[in-house]
């Protein structure tokens, strides 16, 4: 029952489109001139030039042949549109360094207090290219000179490419402990 509210919404909008795309501004009034009470400056005249000023009696130079604009944008030739848009050659775009390297700190911690002291890590780092790629994985903790839970994992990939496929080979090791 919920659909029938947003289809008739959906039908207000889409029949009433076609109107409010003729003109953006349609149904707006112009904006009229607020009408003040007393002009400030009704009355006055403009005071006489003074004898020293140096511009008086000049008149003012012709406008400039740029002040006058000769169309909005001049028609694009196909040499803007070679010079814009090139012939790249394949493979000629440069390309991100063949080795690349993320290491990621997510839990880094140390603490000394009356009870004892310890430390707990999890960090995940990547480190290869597009072609052969190893990921490492190491979390555990110590504490009052002891070692505690810890993993360490090692997954190496290499995409492999035949027949026009690219498939992607794993290796995984995987040690630690965890005791109970």
């Amino acid at each position: 029952m919920k659909t029938l509210p947003h289809s008739l919404l959906f039908l207000a909008l889409a029949t009433s489109g076609g109107a409010f795309a003729q003109d953006p501004h349609a149904g707006q009034g112009k904006p009229q001139a607020k009408a003040s009470a007393h002009d400030a400056h009704a009355g006055h005249a403009m005071p006489p030039a003074a004898k020293n000023d140096p511009h008086a009696g000049h008149a003012m130079p012709p406008k400039a042949a740029s002040d006058t604009p000769r169309e909005p944008v001049p028609a694009l030739t196909p040499d803007d549109f070679t010079a814009a848009f090139p012939v790249m050659k394949p493979h000629a775009m440069e390309h991100a360094p063949a080795f690349n390297s993320l290491v990621v700190f997510d839990q880094l911690e140390a603490w000394d207090n009356a009870h004892g002291g310890g430390q707990a890590w999890g960090i995940d780092a990547w480190f290869g290219g597009d072609i052969n790629r190893l990921w490492l994985r190491s979390e555990g903790h110590r504490s009052d000179n002891a070692l505690g839970d810890w993993s360490v994992d090692a997954l190496y990939g290499r995409a492999i490419s035949r027949g026009g496929m690219r498939w992607p080979a794993f290796a995984m090791t995987t040690t630690g402990t965890q005791r109970t």
